[in-house]
């Protein structure tokens, strides 16, 4: 959990410093780039990458179109 607590903090902080709030957007894949090599490239990085945008997405910090339509 505290792995996924990190990569929340780094999406959360690259959202910011792209003034990325509001009724502006970007893409999913696009919130990976610029994250530490050890999450991109292991399997185990890309699933805490994953968790911790799932958990972004459900705390209604990120909006996404294709979850927001499966609810």
């Amino acid at each position: 959990m505290e792995e996924e607590t990190k990569v929340m903090w780094l999406i959360i902080e690259k959202l910011a410093r792209m003034n990325r709030w509001g009724g502006s957007h970007t893409e999913i894949t696009n919130l990976t780039k610029g994250l530490p090599l050890h999450y991109i490239r292991s399997n185990k990085g890309k699933r805490t990458i994953q968790k911790a945008i799932k958990e972004l997405i459900i705390a209604n910090l990120l909006n996404n179109k294709t979850f927001l339509a499966a609810l």
